[in-house]
């Protein structure tokens, strides 16, 4: 199971919570809609007592039993060391918008420098030449003028 397919799973259920506005313990008709390894999870740590867990209680026992502990520091590293290189600028921006949703301490300011500085060097020379920065510059700017970048190389 990947960190999307755990997502993909995660929200219709949060939502689904939001809107009924109830707190539902894990039934017989949840445990019918699992399948690989949530089922798995399920029969051995929640089926012997369905009543003692809530739907939030599980979402996160679940994400600890489905993805390594230092999840979190992994992302963190493969955002440090990400750079454009072959991938288009639209395929790299929306790869540090997704990256930086994962881990907390990424803000704009975080996501400028890693556009800028790990983008193509053309766009670097194209970004400096308009007198762009990664101080005073924001990701915004970047990722619309990037592309005009792109035409003129």
């Amino acid at each position: 199971m990947s960190i999307i397919d755990f997502a993909l799973w995660q929200l219709p259920s949060k939502r689904f919570m939001l809107r009924v506005n109830i707190i539902i313990h894990l039934s017989e008709l949840v445990q019918s809609l699992l399948r690989g390894t949530i089922a798995h999870f399920y029969m051995q740590n929640v089926a012997r007592n369905p009543s003692q867990w809530t739907m939030s209680q599980f979402r996160k026992e679940l994400f600890n039993y489905c993805f390594p502990h230092n999840l979190i520091e992994l992302i963190q590293q493969k955002f440090d060391n990400l750079m454009q290189g072959r991938k288009s600028l639209v395929d790299y921006i929306s790869i540090i918008e997704k990256m930086a949703e994962c881990v907390p301490d990424v803000d704009n300011a975080l996501k400028r420098c890693k556009l800028f500085e790990g983008a193509n060097r053309y766009l670097q020379i194209s970004w400096r030449w308009r007198g762009m920065s990664t101080i005073l510059t924001s990701f915004k700017d970047l990722t619309e003028t990037g592309p005009q970048a792109c035409r003129v190389q």
